[in-house]
């Protein structure tokens, strides 16, 4: 068992749930068990943490390389379940990691946008979720997350999990554009639901 990750859930959780009011809708929607992504869309450093409290399973999700080479908290982050990411490339590397992951049964935590975006309006995926999906043979869990960007006001979080989406093997770009186009809009469901 992990137990910083266990006691990082647990000091999420009672934090967001007492001081910013979380409430989770759709929890169901996420299989107990193997192998799936969770794409949610981004907009503050803490999405990670909040999503992850707000799941009963351990996640696993990428952090940029940047942060994994400060002392002490690379090592933290690496036993938080996190594992390291090129920005601005496609990291072959890091995408492998995920499938290794998924295809142990985990659940992986990933970012369609492709960073931070505190525009309001969500950006149009990029088709690594699709690919990733299409690799590993796993389902996608299209979430949003509100109000992340205004944790210093004590705004309310709100998680929302829509039901998985299954995909064919097809191995080509388009398809997976399609992908990621499909979990944006799905995302824009979820967005549009809270508002």
């Amino acid at each position: 068992m992990n137990y910083l990750y266990a006691f990082a859930h647990w000091f999420f959780w009672l934090s967001f749930k007492v001081f910013w009011r979380m409430k989770v809708y759709g929890h169901k929607n996420i299989p107990e068990k193997g192998g799936v992504i969770v794409a949610t869309n981004h907009s503050s450093l803490s999405d990670p943490p909040v999503l992850g409290s707000a799941m009963k399973r351990d996640a696993y999700y990428m952090a940029k390389e940047e942060l994994f080479h400060i002392p002490i908290f690379g090592k933290i982050l690496r036993k938080v379940n996190a594992f390291p990411v090129k920005r601005g490339e496609v990291d072959i590397l890091a995408l492998k990691t995920a499938q290794r992951f998924l295809q142990q049964g985990k659940l992986v935590i990933l970012f369609p946008e492709g960073k931070r975006n505190l525009s309001g309006k969500l950006l149009r995926g990029k088709p690594g979720v699709g690919m990733l999906a299409v690799w590993a043979g796993v389902p996608i869990v299209p979430a949003f997350i509100r109000n992340t960007s205004r944790l210093f006001y004590f705004s309310p979080l709100e998680i929302r999990f829509a039901p998985p989406l299954y995909f064919s093997n097809s191995k080509d770009k388009e398809h997976y554009q399609k992908i990621a186009d499909q979990v944006m809009q799905k995302i824009v469901e979820l967005k549009e639901i809270s508002e």
